[in-house]
């Protein structure tokens, strides 16, 4: 079945930068039928083992009937707490909807979505955490979707638009913590896959959080437990992001040091082939979001008429503006 928004797929800051933005004053929501204000988790005890998950509790099937290909499981053949969990197997595609249909609409303020997966080493197919602002049939809006492979590449996640963001080594055989830290406010999303940083600082385009969605693309058996939504940042807790994240603004080479080696090497790899920048938010020097002409151009002007780079600019920090580049892979020694 064919409903992706792209055929690859479904659908750099610190704590001082993005830490600070999402552990700020949240939104006081109340969200209906939820465990307290603002929370809702779900470790999968409350449901008969072997039992069909859609239907019960705020679980449905992608297209919405249950019994259906699209169905999971509720199993007692491993969890990480407790005695169950989320069997994803085949085509599954179970959906936790946070609607106004439902009365749990979820809008504004600062949220971490957490579940915890398990991949055996001998799975075939791929398993999908998806986060979608809009869920409507036709006019779908997925912003978070990490699929795990054993197979393939790993751990990797896409856009809304398909476009891969970042990715890490997949983990098997044990149960691996998913973390997305979502400031609905300044549209920003973290993303975390076993305590360590997958993208950082990613576009979340609505300011609401509609549904969970965990999905089997021709998967073997793999679990989900303890799948949960928290409210304020602080309170729910998430991983710490390395200061590496951190950079300095206009250091295309990243040595620490403003001088025309910046030019020169933005120069060449733009047009001789030469290397990657290591942290492309630092070559980005005009921070309009994308390497060009323009980003030797502006440390031109920084040298040599008395120009000055956007923040960060003179000491490391995070970036303050939202772009589709790359996180940082800036060096730790530079940013003390």
């Amino acid at each position: 079945m064919t409903r992706r928004c792209h055929p690859a797929s479904r659908h750099a800051t610190s704590r001082s930068g993005l830490w600070s933005l999402l552990a700020a004053a949240t939104s006081s929501i109340a969200v209906p039928g939820l465990l307290g204000a603002g929370d809702w988790a779900d470790g999968f005890e409350g449901y008969a083992s072997g039992s069909a998950i859609a239907g019960q509790g705020i679980w449905r099937t992608w297209s919405g009937p249950a019994g259906t290909a699209e169905d999971a499981s509720v199993s007692g053949a491993r969890a990480a707490t407790g005695d169950r969990s989320l069997k994803i197997n085949g085509t599954s595609d179970i959906v936790a909807l946070f609607h106004k249909d439902n009365g749990n609409a979820i809008s504004g303020g600062q949220w971490v979505v957490k579940a915890k997966v398990f991949v055996p080493s001998d799975q075939t197919g791929n398993v999908w955490f998806i986060l979608l602002s809009r869920f409507a049939a036709d006019n779908w809006r997925w912003e978070v979707q990490i699929r795990m492979s054993a197979e393939k590449e790993g751990v990797v996640q896409h856009d809304g638009a398909g476009r891969i963001q970042g990715g890490l080594p997949i983990i098997k055989d044990r149960w691996v913590e998913i973390v997305a830290a979502i400031d609905l406010d300044r549209g920003r999303v973290t993303t975390f896959y076993d305590g360590e940083p997958l993208v950082v600082g990613a576009p979340w385009s609505l300011p609401r959080i509609e549904a969970i969605d965990l999905w089997g693309e021709n998967t073997s058996p793999c679990h989900y437990d303890d799948v949960s939504v928290c409210e304020g940042v602080e309170r729910c807790g998430v991983p710490e992001i390395p200061a590496g994240y951190q950079f300095q603004r206009g250091d295309s080479n990243s040595n620490g040091i403003y001088d025309i080696g910046d030019c020169i090497y933005s120069l060449n790899f733009l047009f001789a082939m030469g290397p990657r920048p290591l942290c492309l938010d630092a070559a980005d020097s005009n921070d309009d979001g994308g390497i060009n002409i323009a980003d030797p151009i502006k440390v031109l002007n920084v040298l040599f008429d008395g120009a000055r780079f956007p923040s960060p600019y003179e000491e490391c920090g995070s970036d303050p503006t939202l772009d589709d580049l790359t996180p940082c892979t800036y060096p730790q020694d530079l940013c003390p």
